[in-house]
């Protein structure tokens, strides 16, 4: 099975120069361990300096590791790394203090009562963060200090019943990428015969591959810009290759589900695809149905690992249709 690494690239428009801000993955352990402050606020205000730096001011709800005060200022400073935030909604912020190199004691020191975030990290909308915030909760009723804290006790106790998205080892099938490419190709062939199936690359420019573009599912409707009336043109230059087959818009599915520690598998969801049928693209479901309906007949997948200790896990699976062609 495929594991997807992801690589934010956010380009700067202000300039002509484009700087790219490349995020390292980390597990929700690490982050909990480096951050220096854990806590779910509101934006009370956003205020900009004469350098274009922003001061966001929150109204602190719960704190889960660090500072106990009631409001939080984070600086952003004009970069491209930076997490945009907006007054009055509400955020989960993993954020951390600055330090200078004191001349007097020769240590580190806060060097000012600001934090620092990214979108590097897991700041987020707090609607959209309620796996993280699970994790969090359960670490904060253990009454334990994440320092004192071995992964051990963290994963087959405290986190036992959790998943995780971002593991050390995702799951894989039990046999390898290419077996599970051939298990895939044999059980879907007939399926592709039957409706007279062939998945091709469209010269089209609006066909274009989709990519995970967020850590968090269900991953965007990338898909949707496919879905529009063409010139009769268009649906000539489409149809030319492929004559009577059907023709799709991607060749790109992507599965999310779920591995227990275990090895089994459950709660299997796809993202939209689209058929070209008279010259409109409108959503498919037999394909991605018939894909997940052969993927449930696996009874064991090897489990995903943080710190060599088996986990639940949230996986995303990517196939390329086009190798399921005769």
């Amino acid at each position: 099975m495929k594991s997807i690494s992801f690589i934010f690239l956010i380009i700067s428009f202000a300039t002509d120069v484009s700087f790219a801000c490349i995020c390292e993955k980390k597990t929700i352990e690490q982050e909990i361990r480096e951050s220096s402050i854990i806590f779910t606020g509101t934006v009370l205000s956003i205020e900009r300096d004469s350098t274009l730096n922003e001061y966001i001011t929150f109204n602190v709800a719960d704190i889960f590791k660090g500072s106990t005060r009631n409001t939080i200022i984070i600086i952003n400073y004009y970069q491209t790394c930076n997490y945009v935030f907006e007054k009055g909604k509400t955020y989960l912020v993993f954020g951390n203090n600055e330090y200078v190199l004191s001349k007097k004691t020769n240590k580190l020191e806060i060097s000012n009562p600001y934090i620092t975030t990214s979108i590097c990290n897991r700041t987020g909308e707090i609607e959209y963060r309620k796996r993280e915030l699970s994790k969090l909760n359960k670490l904060k009723a253990s009454g334990l200090n994440i320092k004192e804290i071995n992964s051990e006790k963290l994963y087959n106790d405290i986190w036992k019943d959790e998943f995780f998205l971002r593991t050390d080892k995702p799951s894989t099938y039990p046999l390898g990428d290419i077996s599970l490419k051939f298990f895939l190709y044999e059980n879907f062939k007939e399926f592709r015969k039957k409706n007279k199936l062939e998945f091709s690359y469209s010269n089209n420019h609006n066909n274009q591959k989709t990519t995970a573009s967020d850590i968090d599912f269900p991953l965007p409707d990338s898909l949707q810009r496919y879905k529009r009336t063409l010139s009769q043109a268009e649906i000539d230059s489409l149809l030319k290759d492929v004559e009577n087959h059907k023709l799709y818009s991607t060749t790109d599915l992507w599965i999310r589900f779920n591995v227990s520690r275990s090895g089994l598998a459950s709660n299997f969801q796809y993202e939209t695809i689209y058929t070209l049928d008279n010259g409109i693209y409108i959503e498919n479901t037999a394909i991605p149905e018939k894909i997940i309906s052969i993927l449930t007949t696996v009874t064991y997948w090897n489990p995903a690992e943080i710190n060599g200790i088996p986990v639940n896990s949230e996986e995303i699976l990517h196939i390329d249709l086009t190798e399921l062609n005769e």
